[in-house]
């Protein structure tokens, strides 16, 4: 039998109407913006169309991922990784009003702030994909249009699979997104879309693979404009306004082998900040801010490369919802009371469209039961702490976790949490902390034979040693512990026939 929930503070939720909208102006259709991730596989709504492709970047040092709705369910592309196949668990799906992310860091790591975009195949903008002509060279008409940037990437690990962009502003030159390798002569454009060229083996046309690309047009929108500058020797902060609006996406590249990888920045970042697409964190002194006429540039050789020409993108008239994830866990703690009764205690930060909680446990990490549903606030913006008792739990190792449920009925699992649940003498012990040799003191009348274990937080052994006792009227074991142990919390459980025991250490 389990209490019912208490909660502990006195909060205020606020009922709130979510209108979906899609905005676009001209023909031009595709939205930005940030997340928080949380390691689980979830699904973010809200940026009021249904998307043709994705890209996200985080402000860590992970790559930009890409994902059209072309390529083979749950597969995405890393951007800057050079002949890299398809991957899974990144972007996992792209749905009617958002999309979901895996568990992977690339994506969706607990705590690190993400930027994305979402972009909708029509009018001015035509995502699609086509299959290589053995390098036979081939024209892709389907755009309908002369596109002023062009986005391809294949299926296959292969350098012509690699992710590339191409600008109108330099029609014969393209860029190879891990290095800023110049790629020239591999596609042209033409009046209705691009031909690949069907002479060099280094064009995106490389038989058995699969292309998906990703075209844009400066046409009744206006919202995008492609240019270019030369440094001539000098390498200052400098203010672009060739695009002559105010940007919320620009992309500059060099073509220059040897200078880096090209630098984007999207509307959701602030301050001195842009990207590469390679496993790099934010950077500063690249393109540094947008104006009312264009954007402004710092003195990094990405975008300052002197004597040598840079081109750039700019596009304007995307739409910045506020994507949240459903439920914002910020902590959960599993505690053995009275050593009998665990008491189960989480915080969210928020909630959307939160149906329920379900208390699940589990004797061996695998096969989890639900002990408990807890009812959720629906929609809420205020912290709210939750806390329940498993009353009779079983003896031994006990797993316990939560899994949250929406009103739509998606869900994520939340991190596991493990306690010990014993009886026994009065048997005392101490954990004794030393830099160079921790151990564990055991004491009172000690006549059996007695295990000790180390759990990390996650519920892995890291520590398993057995101590038999053979002299009688044995007071004292010390048990020494490995000088390897990481930094961090542990639980400790101490066993015998008659003797149980556990609890928290810290290794320092």
């Amino acid at each position: 039998m389990l209490y019912k929930p208490i909660l502990i503070k006195n909060i205020f939720l606020l009922s709130i109407f979510i209108f979906s909208f899609e905005l676009s102006i001209g023909q031009f259709t595709y939205a930005y913006g940030s997340y928080s991730g949380n390691g689980s596989n979830t699904s973010l709504t809200g940026i009021g169309f249904s998307p043709d492709a994705i890209m996200i970047k985080s402000e860590g040092a992970y790559e930009a991922i890409f994902s059209t709705g072309d390529m083979p369910s749950g597969y995405s592309k890393r951007m800057a990784t050079s002949a890299t196949a398809l991957v899974t668990n990144q972007i996992v799906s792209l749905d009617s009003d958002g999309f979901t992310v895996g568990d992977q860091d690339e994506t969706n790591k607990d705590g690190e702030t993400y930027h994305w975009m979402a972009f909708k195949s029509e009018g001015d903008i035509h995502i699609g994909t086509y299959s290589g002509n053995s390098h036979g060279g081939q024209n892709i008409s389907t755009p309908g249009f002369n596109p002023e940037m062009t986005w391809i990437c294949g299926d296959e690990a292969h350098i012509t699979a690699d992710m590339i962009i191409c600008l109108s502003s330099n029609a014969d030159d393209c860029d190879y997104l891990n290095s800023g390798t110049k790629n020239t002569n591999k596609i042209h454009r033409d009046g209705s879309g691009f031909d690949t060229d069907g002479v060099s083996n280094q064009s995106p046309d490389r038989g058995s693979t699969n292309y998906y690309y990703m075209c844009f047009n400066n046409g009744a929108s206006s919202n995008l404009k492609a240019g270019g500058w030369n440094n001539g020797g000098s390498v200052d902060n400098k203010h672009i306004t060739g695009p002559g609006f105010e940007p919320d996406f620009v992309f500059v590249t060099t073509y220059v082998d040897g200078a880096g990888a090209p630098m984007f920045r999207p509307g959701s970042l602030s301050g001195d900040a842009s990207f590469s697409f390679t496993a790099q964190a934010v950077m500063s002194n690249g393109i540094q801010s947008f104006s009312s006429s264009g954007f402004k540039i710092g003195t990094r050789n990405r975008v300052q490369d002197p004597w040598n020409a840079h081109d750039y993108a700019a596009m304007n008239g995307g739409i910045n919802p506020t994507l949240a994830l459903p439920v914002d866990l910020s902590e959960f703690e599993v505690d053995l009371e009275d050593d009998k009764k665990v008491r189960i205690e989480w915080t969210t930060k928020s909630e959307v469209n939160n149906q329920n909680f379900a208390i699940e446990r589990s004797t061996d990490g695998e096969n989890f039961e639900v002990i408990e549903d807890i009812e959720g606030a629906g929609n809420s913006f205020e912290e709210i702490n939750y806390m329940t008792y498993d009353l009779n739990p079983p003896k031994g190792i006990v797993y316990y976790r939560i899994r949250q449920t929406d009103f739509d009925g998606k869900n994520e699992t939340f991190s596991t949490k493990v306690v010990f649940i014993g009886e026994g003498k009065p048997i005392s012990w101490s954990y004794l902390e030393s830099e160079k040799n921790p151990k564990i003191l055991l004491q009172g009348n000690l006549e059996q034979n007695y295990t000790i274990q180390l759990y990390s937080i996650h519920g892995s052994i890291v520590f398993n040693k057995n101590y038999l006792v053979v002299e009688n009227n044995t007071s004292s074991i010390n048990f020494d512990l490995p000088q390897n142990l990481k930094k961090g919390i542990y639980l400790i459980k101490i066993d015998s026939e008659f003797y149980q025991s556990s609890g928290k250490i810290i290794i320092k």
